[in-house]
């Protein structure tokens, strides 16, 4: 199993994980496939069969001893933990994850970016719940993974905490994996929700991308995207979108406060980063 993938990143969406994989590839102890960021195999792509995904990870460079890969998206997709448990390679989990309001409005921004029609939130929500919600119930999905691994197979990352410290984030995943924690390169920008100006060009594209993607096609958006092409489409617009009131966070909060509650209680900490903002509005 020396070439088989042996960690995941597994969350959360819109929750920091484009950093988290920039930081984990710069270091010369981890190999992700140049393919793309998001394999997806376990949740859109199974269906290719194990072959397919074991090919991405042939590297042959035994100074690489963690071969692994990100999709936010396996921490709510229902059959991944036991698609991932069947594979009996992986040993490590890392996630990062955000404020559960900050995480969804986020998850807002970039369905107005990639469908180029404009909802307001509260009909996100209502009509979106799966994106908008679900994907912030972390402790919800965390347990399904924990019916099938142990606890201390995860790393768990704060996104506040990471992004302004990075450094506590480095010294925590080189303890992890025992690695030079010294190695790490942080990333220069975070990977933002920006509004397209030219939102149906911009559409267009996004769904051409998806479709290369999914008949392994990568090659060419991937020399569109270094050719600068994304830069093109990404002039942003000059109309922001309203951000949420007072009102909206904390009803969010509202519905989020049980699970993030049972997280601390997981995780064995307070998570007063995220809270103590709605503890003083209530």
């Amino acid at each position: 199993m020396k070439n088989y993938p042996n960690f995941l990143g597994i969350g959360s969406v819109r929750g920091g994980s484009s950093w988290l994989w920039h930081l984990l590839k710069s270091h010369p102890s981890f190999y992700v496939p140049s393919k793309r960021k998001e394999i997806q195999f376990f949740t859109r792509f199974y269906d290719k069969g194990e072959q397919w995904y074991l090919k991405l990870f042939n590297s042959q460079n035994i100074n690489q001893p963690y071969r692994g890969e990100f999709t936010p998206g396996y921490l709510t997709a229902t059959r991944a933990p036991e698609r991932i448990k069947d594979l009996e390679c992986v040993e490590k989990f890392v996630l990062i994850l955000r404020n559960p309001v900050d995480r969804a409005y986020s998850h807002y921004k970039w369905h107005l970016r990639v469908t180029g029609k404009y909802l307001d939130f509260k009909t996100f929500c209502k009509n979106l719940p799966r994106l908008a919600i679900e994907n912030s119930m972390y402790f919800k999905y965390l347990s399904k993974y924990l019916e099938y691994f142990e606890k201390n197979q995860f790393l768990i990352l704060i996104y506040e905490e990471a992004t302004s410290n990075p450094r506590k984030a480095t010294k925590q995943l080189g303890s992890f994996f025992d690695v030079e924690e010294t190695l790490f390169v942080i990333p220069s920008k975070k990977n933002q929700s920006l509004i397209p100006k030219h939102k149906k060009l911009f559409n267009q594209a996004h769904r051409i991308t998806q479709y290369l993607r999914r008949k392994d096609l990568d090659l060419i958006p991937n020399i569109l995207i270094r050719a600068g092409l994304k830069d093109l489409f990404e002039k942003e617009d000059n109309n922001p979108i309203p951000k949420l009131s007072i009102q909206e966070q904390t009803e969010l909060y509202e519905i989020f406060k049980n699970d993030i509650e049972n997280l601390e209680i997981l995780l064995n900490r307070e998570l007063n980063i995220w809270t103590n903002k709605f503890k003083c509005d209530l």
